[in-house]
């Protein structure tokens, strides 16, 4: 039996010493017992080389994995915001968005599509007033009711008078509704044509309204005629598809 002394002498043994004990076999100077004890420590050695490995190979798994699972509730986190701040900017992106769209809305049924009818209606009576009987030959439309008031009276040509005063009212509602438009208008196109017609509005509500005092005079109108400024309808239009096209 192995005295404790050599046990511990064996035992001192590093790992390469054993093995190289162990590679001379019968020359080694550890023989018999000695020798027999010799690979019962190099076997020990060998399975407590592998259960430190494994252990070694766990931990590493398991700083592995803490960085995976990590690495996951960062990504999921990063997610979640990315989604509530997201969804946050498109909440008030559409919220904007309606916004504009009602303004669109609001701006065309208040203003630009009043104007629209309102010019649809004076070109309807535009139209008729140019033509028979109204029209005098070769004169406008408050020239020719000058003419006929001076020649029939001013009670037969009472239904004249009443278009007119239609297409005169309707210049000023107009007039109105591009003053409080004005501010809005987003073309310059409208812009442009919306002033040519506001002048052409004043300067033939003007000639209207001094009519009688031009006929008690027994005076004429001004021989520069007043020319409608045709581009405002399209423009009127075009306005409103701007808008439209908004919404």
């Amino acid at each position: 039996m192995l005295s404790a002394e050599v046990k511990a002498n064996i035992d001192a043994l590093s790992p390469e010493e054993i093995t190289y004990e162990l590679n001379l076999g019968a020359k080694s100077r550890f023989q018999g017992e000695k020798f027999a004890y010799l690979q019962t420590r190099s076997a020990h050695l060998a399975e407590q080389k592998t259960d430190n490995e494994k252990a070694a190979d766990n931990a590493q798994r398991l700083r592995e994995y803490r960085l995976t699972s990590i690495s996951t509730i960062v990504a999921i986190i990063c997610s979640v915001t990315s989604l509530v701040l997201g969804g946050g900017w498109y909440q008030e992106h559409e919220k904007s968005r309606r916004a504009e769209i009602e303004a669109n809305q609001r701006l065309v049924a208040d203003y630009l599509q009043p104007i629209a009818t309102l010019l649809s209606d004076n070109k309807v009576i535009f139209e008729e007033l140019r033509s028979p009987p109204y029209v005098e030959p070769g004169w406008g439309i408050l020239e020719s009711y000058l003419i006929k008031i001076r020649r029939d009276g001013v009670a037969v040509h009472a239904l004249m008078k009443k278009r007119i005063d239609t297409l005169v009212s309707n210049n000023e509602a107009i007039i109105t509704l591009l003053s409080k438009y004005a501010a809005y208008a987003k073309t310059r196109d409208f812009q442009a044509e919306a002033t040519k017609y506001r002048d052409h509005a004043i300067r033939y509500n003007d000639r209207w309204k001094s009519l009688l005092e031009i006929y008690a005079a027994d005076g004429d109108f001004p021989t520069a005629a007043l020319v409608f400024p045709d581009g405002f309808p399209a423009a009127v239009q075009a306005e409103i598809d701007v808008r439209q096209d908004g919404i």
